[in-house]
């Protein structure tokens, strides 16, 4: 009996599970695409630091074997995690004062809040750690990657900025109806908002002006890798 590969996506909110889930399966099969939640951004956190968010990642890996019990931490091929950029490299003259913006309203040149001194510190401290996140390539003894969606998932997905959480649920379930009979136009997808061929020029692109609220994403890397792996596999076992 073959060996279960499980690639484990760590990502922000439901909302990405509903868009993402299936495709994936069907994509990366015969592995197992599984979730694991967070309900938030860990790398925006106050309590989140550059020395501890390891132990926080492995945290959350710990608590999906705890709640998955016929699951080893062995099974785990590898862990994908998955952030949205949230303008965190814009230089801060561009993150403007708007009374009315309760909620971060983000544009493709700049972004607008009325707590600007508190974006600049989330942004600053978001920075250290995602600098150390995607230069780390081993979690808990696992292969890890991180991957962005700029500005947001749903940026990257529908081409729309500040989507209401209410909204976003539905969004899904639409992204996820076009798509799911049409894997390769969602490959394409990827493909198009990706900016650089390799891993590390994507997170050097990201870092520059703007690109960080522009849409964008590094995905199709990781997919891409993973597809080629599989068909790898594939050959190996057909030429035994």
């Amino acid at each position: 009996m073959s060996k279960i590969k499980i690639v484990l996506c760590i990502v922000e909110g439901l909302s990405d599970k509903d868009s993402l889930g299936l495709l994936l399966s069907r994509l990366f099969k015969p592995y197992v695409v599984e979730f694991y939640i967070i309900k938030g951004d860990v790398t925006s956190e106050f309590q989140s630091k550059p020395y501890n968010i390891e132990a926080k990642l492995k945290r959350f890996i710990d608590l999906f074997l705890k709640d998955h019990k016929g699951i080893k931490k062995s099974d785990i091929h590898r862990v994908i995690h998955l952030v949205d950029m949230d303008g965190v490299y814009v230089d801060p003259n561009q993150i403007m004062y708007s009374k009315e913006a309760y909620k971060n309203k983000y544009h493709n040149n700049h972004l607008l809040s009325n707590k600007v001194d508190n974006i600049i510190k989330r942004n600053i401290r978001k920075q250290d750690i995602l600098n150390r996140l995607h230069t780390t390539s081993i979690m808990w003894g696992i292969p890890y990657q991180i991957y962005y969606f700029s500005c947001h998932l749903e940026h990257v997905l529908h081409n729309q900025l500040n989507v209401d959480s209410e909204k976003k649920d539905v969004m899904a379930m639409q992204f996820i109806d076009s798509y799911i009979n049409h894997q390769q136009d969602f490959v394409a997808l990827m493909q198009k908002v990706s900016k650089k061929e390799q891993f590390i020029d994507s997170w050097e692109y990201i870092k520059e002006g703007n690109h960080s609220i522009e849409r964008a994403s590094n995905f199709f890397i990781g997919m891409k890798e993973i597809i080629q792996e599989i068909k790898g596999e594939s050959n190996n076992g057909n030429n035994t």
